[in-house]
C-alpha cells in the first residue's frame, strides 16, 4: 500500500481539537490504515488576509484508496468542519492537503502530488519530518528531513533573476525591501549565484513584473521544477515567510 502524508492547518476555533477529530475520522475510514499524527505546530499566518496565528500538523498512513478518492474524502472532512473557501489565503477551520501518495507523481486539474509547495514550506515540512522525515520526495529525490535541513542552513540563499523590462533601480529597491523584511535570506542576482551554493531545491517561475526567481539544486543534480507562477511581490513574501518561519511545536493537549 502506498504511504500517504496529509498536511493540516487552521486558525479558527479549537484547531488542536479539530486535528484530533480528523485523526479519528481517518482511523475509521475503510482503506486507510495505521494513521500517525504529528504534534500541532504554531506558525505565523501567511498573507494579509490570513488572520491569527495558525496551528499546523501532519498525518501519515497507508491506503488502498486511489489518490483522487483520498482527496475527495479530505474535502468532505473539511466541509464537515465548516471550511470556507470564499477568501484566498483567508482564515480557515481546517485545511487538508495530500502531500505525497507513495512515490507517485500526479498532475490532474484537481490534484497535484507531491504538493507543489511542500518542499519550501516550513509549516508543512516540520510536522512531516516528525512522523515521516525518512520518506523521499518523489520529484526532488531527497528526504523530507533534508529539505527541512536546507531551510535551516542560514543565510538562506535566494537568487533574484533580472528582467529586461525593469530598471536596475526598481530591482535594487525590491532587493532592499526584501532584505529588510527577511535578514536571514541572502539575496543575489541570478548571474551572481553559483548553482552549487543555492539551498532551495526547486524553482518558482519568473514574476510577471518584477522578475524574481527562486532556483536551486539537490545534492546531486539541478532541479528545475516549474511551480505555480508567482506574479506579485506579495506572493514572493508568502514564499519567503513560508521558508523562514520557525514553527513552534506544542505538546499534546496544549491548545
Amino acid at each position: 500500500m502506498p504511504t500517504c502524508c496529509v498536511a493540516a492547518g487552521g486558525n479558527i476555533g479549537n484547531v488542536a481539537a479539530t486535528f484530533r477529530q480528523v485523526w479519528q475520522i481517518l482511523e475509521q475510514t475503510p482503506g486507510i490504515d495505521g494513521v500517525i499524527a504529528s504534534r500541532p505546530y504554531q506558525t505565523l499566518p501567511v498573507g494579509e488576509n490570513a488572520g491569527n496565528v495558525f496551528l499546523n500538523g501532519a498525518y501519515r498512513f497507508e491506503s488502498t484508496l486511489p489518490a483522487t478518492v483520498i482527496l475527495n474524502h479530505l474535502r468532505m472532512i473539511e466541509e464537515q468542519f465548516g471550511r470556507s473557501r470564499s477568501l484566498a489565503w483567508g482564515p480557515r477551520t481546517i485545511d487538508l492537503d495530500l502531500v505525497i501518495y507513495g512515490e507517485d507523481v500526479i498532475q490532474l486539474p484537481q490534484l497535484s502530488v507531491p504538493h507543489p509547495a511542500a518542499w519550501y514550506r516550513r509549516f508543512v515540512l516540520d510536522p512531516m519530518v516528525e512522523i515521516a522525515g525518512e520518506l523521499v520526495h518523489p520529484v526532488h529525490r531527497v528526504t523530507f528531513r533534508r529539505l527541512q535541513e536546507r531551510l535551516l542552513e542560514l543565510p538562506l540563499k535566494v537568487s533574484l533573476g533580472p528582467l529586461a523590462e525593469e530598471s536596475e533601480d526598481k530591482l535594487s529597491d525590491l532587493r532592499w525591501q526584501l532584505q529588510q523584511e527577511f535578514p536571514q535570506v541572502q539575496l543575489m542576482e541570478l548571474s551572481e549565484a553559483s548553482t552549487a551554493d543555492l539551498i532551495m531545491a526547486g524553482r518558482i517561475d519568473a514574476l510577471e513584473t518584477l522578475g524574481a526567481r527562486l532556483i536551486g539544486t539537490t545534492s546531486t543534480r539541478l532541479v528545475d521544477t516549474a511551480l505555480r507562477p508567482v506574479r506579485t511581490l506579495a506572493e514572493v513574501r508568502h514564499v519567503l515567510l513560508s521558508a523562514t518561519d520557525s514553527p513552534q511545536p506544542l505538546e499534546p493537549g496544549c491548545e
